[in-house]
């Protein structure tokens, strides 16, 4: 046994563990990026690799500042960021708290046509309802002080698209 360079499994590896885990690992989005199934995978997880609070800001922003080189290397170029950056960094960007770099990203030329590309293949509904709903989720996590109504009516509005 060996212990994989950074940054890259080796696919018989990487085949050994779909297989092995089976449903627990799922794809996730447009982007096909694998995830725990489960939430008790998840919170485990961030226990093990992150445990301390500040280790979790310093993995947060070491992520912030890998997307954000790929961003502006996609801008550099006159491209649309890829899937992968548009959907993580804003996420990146709101559970750090970082409101102004979240706006700059959100209306960036390489982000939002993507975003919006996506959602439209996605789902049919109008974009403005689904970053308002979201929006309503965030903030119901991280404040915990959603009432039961704001949650009924964030339902609402998903439901109708």
């Amino acid at each position: 046994y060996w212990t994989p360079p950074d940054g890259k499994i080796p696919v018989l590896l990487f085949v050994r563990l779909r297989y092995d885990f089976g449903d627990d690992i799922v794809e996730q989005g447009s982007a096909h990026v694998l995830v725990w199934g489960l939430i008790t995978f998840q919170q485990e997880a961030l226990k093990r690799y992150a445990p301390d609070p500040a280790q979790l800001l310093d993995l947060r922003s070491r992520l912030i500042k890998l997307f954000s080189a790929r961003l502006a290397d996609a801008e550099a170029r006159g491209q649309l960021a890829s899937e992968r950056v548009a959907q993580e960094l804003p996420w990146l960007l709101a559970e750090a708290g970082d409101i102004a770099g979240l706006k700059k990203v959100l209306v960036s030329p390489a982000v939002f046509p993507r975003l919006y590309t996506t959602y439209k293949r996605q789902h049919n509904h109008d974009l403005f309802h689904w970053m308002q709903s979201s929006f309503l989720a965030w903030r119901a996590t991280r404040t915990r002080s959603c009432t039961t109504r704001r949650a009924r009516l964030s339902r609402r509005r998903m439901s109708r698209g």
